[in-house]
């Protein structure tokens, strides 16, 4: 039973090695000491759980309020800047349109000409935003 609860958690694994990889430069880390590389990938490893998470529970739970992660402030915050807008709503919005706006931050900046962007929400965006 125990070997098959390490396969369970396999998947997790996986995707945590790709969110590191794939959404921060942890090959391109130029510092000289092992200390300093080590700390480099602690953060970077908090980070890519931190991103892990919320994207995970806005899966599982999409219909959430979003201040389940994010203060009062800080989704009023993130409304405002998305929606370029000087008032925010009353009632916390989803959780999925949280994940969304926060990749939204992270995407490239678009001409409205090009149309919607058909990108996975749950992606790269999610990641280049938090580095931010």
């Amino acid at each position: 039973m125990r070997i098959v609860g390490y396969y369970i958690r396999c998947w997790q694994i996986e995707r945590f090695h790709f969110v590191l990889k794939s959404g921060y430069p942890v090959e391109k880390i130029q510092q000289r000491t092992v200390e300093k590389i080590k700390s480099m990938l602690f953060i970077y490893s908090v980070l890519a759980r931190y991103v892990m998470k919320r994207t995970l529970m806005a899966r599982v739970c999409p219909d959430g309020p979003c201040d389940v992660f994010l203060d009062e402030t800080e989704w009023k915050f993130l409304y405002r800047i998305v929606k370029k807008t000087p008032t925010p709503p009353e009632k916390p919005y989803p959780l999925s349109e949280a994940v969304r706006y926060i990749a939204e931050l992270g995407s490239d900046k678009r001409a409205p000409s090009d149309g919607p962007q058909v990108s996975n929400p749950f992606g790269k965006d999610c990641f280049v935003s938090s580095r931010r």
